[in-house]
């Protein structure tokens, strides 16, 4: 249990310090029933970086993807993964904007497949946040996979999908893993 909170605190602030001002400005948007309308995902649509906390010690990896509105060009949900040194087994943090209905949780699905809902464990300004390790199913599905969809209720218990681009994750995975 201590591993998991220690994943999620390193998850949560890595995601904190990605998150911008935008996305609190965004959740406005998302309380609306229609769907955000987002960009075309670039080409390579999982960004990938690496940091050490210092010389000689190994590297913490991470990829990412953001959804934009293409309206206005603000951030409106992200998913990070990293694969921890100590276990090499995926995990996820995905924000998504505030105004939601948090008793629904986050449904996550490949292609409409394979479909797990996870509860919100956190909000702060920047929005609400999930974390959970992978299942392998769903791993392997995403490997394969075209779209990631992300769904949540509006606080009119509206569902918002966010599909996110799985163009260029196995790429993305093997950099980091």
């Amino acid at each position: 249990m201590g591993q998991l909170a220690r994943l999620f605190g390193m998850g949560l602030v890595a995601a904190g310090i990605l998150a911008t001002g935008a996305l609190a400005a965004a959740s406005q948007e998302t309380t609306n029933p229609e769907q955000p309308k987002q960009n075309a995902a670039p080409r390579e649509a999982w960004a990938t970086n690496c940091s050490s906390p210092a010389r000689g010690q190994a590297q913490d990896c991470a990829m990412e993807q953001r959804a934009v509105a293409s309206e206005t060009g603000q951030a409106i949900a992200q998913i990070t993964i990293r694969v921890p040194q100590d276990t090499k087994k995926p995990v996820t943090m995905v924000q998504v904007p505030l105004g939601l209905f948090l008793p629904a949780g986050l449904s996550v699905d490949v292609d409409g497949d394979l479909s797990e809902n996870f509860p919100f464990q956190t909000c702060n300004n920047s929005g609400c946040f999930v974390g959970f390790p992978i299942p392998d199913v769903m791993l392997k599905a995403m490997f394969n996979g075209g779209k990631l969809n992300l769904t949540f209720q509006n606080l009119n218990k509206k569902p918002v999908v966010l599909p996110m681009s799985l163009s260029g994750f196995t790429g993305a995975y093997n950099k980091i893993k």
